[in-house]
């Protein structure tokens, strides 16, 4: 009788360990023919482009890129790849946010480690700084580029706009990469036309940024906003009209990179504008809007990213006011440019964003400046980002 019964029991948990696999097999089956015929676009969970398989060449075999692109693919296609990624990040968070507040609330000025960044005050996630020895040669390929393009188009103003923020920063000695200062002792404009968003000590860094993403806060974009406005004269500047806060539990880039949103998170607020009417295309397609600022202020939003609601990294935006007589602007950056497009395209007759990520993507060609300034008959062309934006190569332009 005991026999049978152990006999019957090992048959049921041969069915059961069977049934698993099989189950396991179906979800990386599912994984893998989601990755191959229709991958997903964007990850939610940590708020990036999802990985997708790289093209199979020989050479990508070879030195073992293809398989790299595979594996980080599945992670990305496969069903509850990110709920189970993210339960294990909670617990490990947790554990380790916890320690981190221990020596964080001894020590309340001095950061502390915690992954790749920097906390300071238990809540502010903040990027370590850069040497400027480690930055001087990617400044120099772009100084070179800046000026020939300068030299080139005689006719067409350019300005630059340089973004400080916590990479740029010693908080504890006060000291600064001063990546801006090199660029404009080489960048051959005016003085007037070369300005910096300007983070001189960790309260400005607290201020003007969120806590837990890389980008500036409300109040930040619209200084950024106010100052690059002020290099092309204007004084006559959208006005918010009142502030809406949209979620106290706002988890930025920087906490999603971290697995932490459970651990880093901070309220989102927004500055209410009423912007001129203008007509908007992204990417050759008519849009009623870019971003969801104004419905998010309208109490129509529920989900809060600075992507959502400031705008996305498109190829191409175009903003026409319907105005004639002030000219349009070229605007070349990255992200950070999102949140003040629309207000700067108030004072323009139109107003072009271009975002080299994703351009050639998005539009089917690669941009050439030369062509884009003669097609759109621009008149002046303004560059604006962080540091990142001024040293990473695929912000070079070819004319």
């Amino acid at each position: 009788m005991l026999v049978k019964s152990a006999e019957k029991n090992k048959r049921i948990r041969n069915i059961c360990n069977g049934l698993m696999l099989c189950l396991a097999q179906l979800v990386l089956l599912a994984g893998l023919a989601r990755t191959l015929v229709k991958p997903k676009d964007i990850n939610l969970y940590e708020n990036r482009p999802a990985n997708r398989v790289a093209a199979p060449t020989l050479a990508a075999w070879l030195d073992g890129s293809f398989q790299d692109s595979v594996e980080a693919a599945l992670s990305d296609q496969v069903p509850l790849a990110q709920t189970m990624k993210k339960t294990y990040n909670d617990i490990e968070n947790q554990i380790r946010y916890e320690a981190m507040m221990r020596i964080s609330s001894r020590h309340p000025d001095i950061p502390v480690q915690y992954g790749k960044f920097y906390v300071y005050g238990g809540s502010y996630l903040a990027y370590p700084p850069t040497t400027l020895e480690s930055l001087t040669e990617a400044l120099d390929r772009r100084v070179e580029n800046c000026n020939r393009l300068i030299a080139a188009h005689p006719d067409v103003s350019f300005y630059l706009y340089y973004i400080e923020r916590d990479s740029d920063n010693f908080f504890e000695s006060g000291e600064k990469t001063g990546a801006f200062e090199y660029l404009r002792s080489r960048v051959k404009l005016p003085e007037d036309r070369l300005k910096k968003f300007a983070v001189d000590d960790l309260e400005t860094f607290e201020r003007d940024f969120y806590q837990t993403d890389h980008h500036w806060s409300y109040q930040g974009s619209y200084r950024g906003y106010r100052e690059a406005a002020s290099m092309f004269g204007f004084t006559d500047l959208v006005e918010p009209e009142g502030k809406v806060s949209l979620t106290d539990h706002f988890a930025g880039s920087k906490s999603r990179s971290l697995g932490a949103q459970g651990q880093f998170f901070e309220p989102m607020d927004i500055y209410r504008f009423s912007f001129p009417p203008m007509a908007i295309q992204i990417c050759g397609q008519s849009v009623e809007d870019y971003g969801q600022q104004t419905a998010a202020a309208e109490g129509k939003v529920t989900s809060f990213s600075y992507g959502e609601i400031y705008g996305q990294d498109d190829g191409e935006i175009i903003f026409d006011s319907g105005t004639t007589g002030r000219g349009n602007l070229l605007m070349l950056g990255e992200s950070y440019d999102n949140a003040i497009l629309k207000l700067m395209a108030s004072h323009f007759d139109r107003v072009y964003s271009v975002d080299l990520r994703s351009y050639e993507k998005d539009m089917g060609k690669p941009f050439r400046l030369a062509d884009y300034l003669d097609e759109h008959r621009i008149t002046k062309v303004l560059w604006v980002g962080c540091m990142n934006y001024f040293t990473v190569d695929t912000f070079l332009l070819e004319d």
